[in-house]
């Protein structure tokens, strides 16, 4: 009596509709983890966009799913992959994933990356640490605030012990330990 019977979904309209939930649930996971007040941080942003783009390359290449929906998913992993190098532009996301306690260089290592990306990150917090607080250290009192700063002298982190990781992890302890990390 309505005409609505031609409005009507056809079976295969509700399986693109299933289809495109199933895709949706690792961007709600995602939000829904982002969202807690007491959990993100600049560490969790690279992995989970990894975590996104495997699921979306697993759709892209699941000849089961709808065209559109493929193609819709493809679109969709240009867009964050513009986003992932963003990432590459701010050195902050590689300093909080290298000073973190659970992922350090492991991560980069366990992700495939090539060596030389791996170094090349590995070298950006020591730049940092070199640029920003070595200097503040090497005896200006008038920077640090403290009188006995003249007695420090605190040598790079490109020198200390070659510059390994292990340096690093150092510093993170250091630095960090008044933190409460899981």
């Amino acid at each position: 009596e309505n005409d609505l019977h031609n409005l009507e979904l056809l079976r295969e309209e509700w399986e693109v509709g299933r289809q495109l939930c199933d895709v949706l649930k690792v961007l709600k996971d995602a939000t829904i983890h982002f969202s807690h007040a007491n959990v993100p941080n600049l560490a969790m942003v690279i992995p989970a966009i990894d975590k996104i783009d495997d699921v979306f390359t697993g759709i892209v290449h699941d000849m089961e799913l709808s065209a559109g929906i493929r193609s819709a998913v493809q679109l969709e992993k240009q867009k964050l992959n513009c986003y992932y190098s963003a990432t590459d532009a701010s050195h902050v996301y590689h300093i909080a994933m290298i000073l973190h306690p659970r992922h350090k260089l492991k991560y980069f290592e366990c992700a495939a990356w090539p060596d030389e990306w791996i170094n090349e990150a590995q070298h950006i917090p020591e730049d940092k640490f070199d640029h920003s607080y070595v200097q503040c250290m090497d005896g200006n009192p008038s920077i640090s605030g403290s009188p006995d700063a003249s007695r420090l002298s605190t040598p790079s982190l490109s020198l200390v012990n070659g510059g390994n990781k292990e340096v690093c992890y150092l510093l993170y302890d250091y630095n960090y330990a008044t933190l409460s990390v899981e």
